[in-house]
């Protein structure tokens, strides 16, 4: 993917982290923590709890409050096509990024069937920190 392309999913202000974990030692809470300080807001979807670094959790995509710019996907790579068929059916996405080490072709396919932007295998925090020169 190009740096236009890829420089096109920091457009907006408001990402969703399917599989953001309260626990501090995940790779998921060290992405949305460098998130935060970069000042976007941030819907964690997680099937528990209240808050995930001081945002409040949305137990599932539905409970999300509204359209996000990017989607960020932090599930096993079979997981990935379920979430983004329901994000799709939603409507609840601009763009869609599935993390570092997670592929699904049907996943691909279906966002390229819907015309949303589509990233994988990539880890969204380090693609950030590379196209703006450094750490938030």
């Amino acid at each position: 993917m190009s740096q236009d392309s890829l420089s096109r999913f920091w457009q907006g202000q408001n990402i969703a982290i399917v599989g953001l974990s309260p626990d501090s030692s995940k790779p998921s809470y060290e992405v949305g923590e460098y998130l935060k300080n970069a000042r976007y807001t941030l819907y964690p979807v997680y099937p528990r709890g209240e808050k995930i670094l001081g945002f409040s959790v949305c137990h599932s995509l539905q409970e999300l409050p509204c359209v996000v710019d990017v989607l960020v996907i932090f599930r096993k790579s079979e997981a990935v096509e379920s979430v983004v068929r329901e994000a799709l059916a939603l409507g609840i996405a601009r763009r869609i990024w599935v993390q570092l080490g997670i592929s699904s072709a049907p996943a691909r396919a279906l966002c390229e069937a819907a015309g949303v932007p589509y990233v994988e295998n990539l880890c969204i925090m380090r693609e950030h920190e590379r196209l703006a020169g450094g750490k938030a």
